[in-house]
């Protein structure tokens, strides 16, 4: 099942949000060996998970989380133009009109 969660805090949302973000930390900070943060020893949540992140979350059947992305308005400070600026040599997308959105893709870790 899909889900469309538009606040990180949902209570009724949270079980499947924190086994994203668990799985986000295993696969940014365990496998691709990144720095970014993480929140109790097992989250991997950044700026950019507020309320402006609109999450798309694949659940495998059980309510775990399969696979996922992020959406985030290019209207706000953005991963991409914070972060990574020197990726868009035409300029980081910033205008409110066209309704673009930052995507932050993550799957699960197979390992379990």
């Amino acid at each position: 099942m899909i889900h469309v969660v538009d606040n990180h805090l949902a209570a009724a949302k949270r079980p499947l949000l924190q086994s994203m973000f668990a799985d986000r930390k295993r696969l940014f900070v365990d496998l691709f060996g990144w720095d970014v943060p993480v929140v109790d020893g097992k989250y991997e949540m950044d700026q950019f998970d507020n309320g402006h992140a609109v999450y798309l979350i694949a659940d495998d059947g059980e309510g775990r989380h399969a696979a996922s992305i992020r959406l985030y308005p290019t209207s706000e400070p953005h991963m991409l133009g914070t972060l990574f600026a020197h990726l868009c040599p035409l300029g980081v997308p910033a205008d409110p009109r066209t309704g673009k959105f930052e995507a932050v893709p993550a799957a699960a870790s197979r390992s379990r």
